[in-house]
């Protein structure tokens, strides 16, 4: 018997490596609860060890018999589950996933948590330096300068900053009107990506060559910004088309942002008269949550389409066709249209259209939207809402819009 557990036992160490993972998998899948790493090393570890004690008393320290290992297995996964629903009483209250997450394992890799909480404060302090160089804080502030000094930090810092800055533009309920009109000011540009850094990327998301798709593809961006890149191109049966490209690597960077401006928000909201009034932490959260949304493609082409439905017998408005076939979660391809921003009084002018015609006309259509499609444009700023040459108003860059139930409309 000796002799046999002297064997058994490395044999056993083996079986042990893959056993416990298993056990951890198939106890987290019956469970159903998400858990990170270190829960599942504890009742995997706890959960197996016990087991094979259990298992042990039970056949009689048969080391080398299959029974032992069938035992060892079944219990394994039993303890297991045990101990982490034991580990589930001390979590706090609702950290464990519903719905669809739930019953999915998940081992995160700490060093990533390390590298994106120094990668944050990075960002963070690269923001501060700016915020300190256009007078934004320190010693002796000017708070007649402020609203400038704040739009050069936002546009200085660039990617989701400068998107932060254009959505506060148009809160003229929280801001004062001197800080919405000079965040009104912010343009939205990066120094555009080349063409060997995006082709890659745009092919993998289609699926197929470029060359394939279009007959012709301008590499030069339209527009570029910190997200995404926008061309014109020809599909093959001849019609013009924008192809909006995410950056690559976008994901990642997005949330570095997201942890910076939570924690200027909460710096805002902590020290300056401002933050007490407009509450930035609550603010902020709501950007971001709006803001990773916008980042799937495929929720505008959705919001585009509800909102072309919802307007087709609206005359003089226009949303673009989106060509599904040809877009994905990082790439939208739609109709592309000509126009001139609504802000610009003078070219309307010049088109022959009475620049407050084309106003009441845009309020008539949100309020169409808002009470009776119950699907608006959330983000109408300037650079949003065209004009044609015929008095079209075009509504573009749908990635956030409002809903609005049968209910709320029916309130007045």
């Amino acid at each position: 018997m000796i002799a046999n557990a002297a064997l058994a036992v490395p044999l056993w160490l083996l079986i042990g490596l893959v056993a416990m993972p298993g056990v951890t998998f198939v106890a987290g899948r019956l469970l159903g609860a998400r858990r990170g790493w270190v829960s599942l090393l504890v009742a995997g570890i706890g959960g197996w060890s016990a087991a094979v004690v259990a298992a042990g008393a039970l056949t009689g320290w048969e080391w080398a018999t299959a029974d032992m290992v069938l035992v060892a297995l079944v219990l394994g996964t039993l303890l297991t589950m045990i101990g982490a629903l034991g580990l589930d009483l001390l979590a706090p209250m609702g950290s464990l996933a519903r719905g669809n997450e739930a019953g999915l394992v998940t081992v995160a890799n700490p060093l990533t948590g390390v590298h994106r909480k120094a990668a944050t404060a990075r960002r963070y302090r690269q923001v501060i330096a700016l915020a300190r160089s256009n007078g934004v804080i320190g010693r002796g502030i000017d708070h007649q300068a402020l609203p400038l000094g704040v739009r050069r930090t936002l546009e200085g810092a660039g990617g989701v900053f400068v998107k932060l800055g254009q959505v506060a533009s148009t809160r003229t309920d929280v801001l004062p009107a001197a800080w919405c009109e000079e965040l009104s000011l912010l343009r939205s540009h990066a120094e555009p990506a080349t063409e060997n850094v995006m082709r890659p990327f745009l092919e993998a998301e289609l699926g197929r060559s470029v060359d394939d798709v279009f007959a012709d593809f301008d590499w030069t961006p339209i527009a570029s910004a910190s997200i995404a890149q926008v061309y014109a191109a020809r599909l093959r049966d001849g019609r013009d088309v924008v192809v909006k490209v995410q950056r690559p690597g976008l994901d990642e960077k997005i949330e570095v942002d997201a942890d910076a401006v939570l924690q200027l928000a909460g710096l805002i909201e902590r020290r300056t008269p401002l933050g007490l009034a407009a509450r930035p932490m609550e603010l902020a959260a709501e950007f971001m949550d709006n803001v990773r949304e916008e980042l799937d493609f495929r929720v505008e082409a959705a919001n585009g389409k509800a909102l072309a439905i919802g307007l087709a017998a609206e005359p003089g408005t226009k949303v673009p066709d989106v060509m599904e076939e040809f877009s994905s979660r990082r790439v939208l391809c739609e109709e592309r249209v000509a126009g001139t921003s609504i802000a610009d009084a003078d070219r309307l002018r010049q088109l022959g259209h009475d620049p407050g015609e084309v106003a009441t006309r845009l309020l008539r259509l949100f309020l169409r939207q808002i009470f009776e499609v119950g699907v608006f444009h959330s983000d109408p700023h300037p650079g949003n809402i065209l004009v044609q040459d015929d008095g079209t108003i075009v509504l573009i860059d749908l990635g956030a819009v409002g809903r609005l139930g049968p209910g709320q409309r029916s309130i007045v």
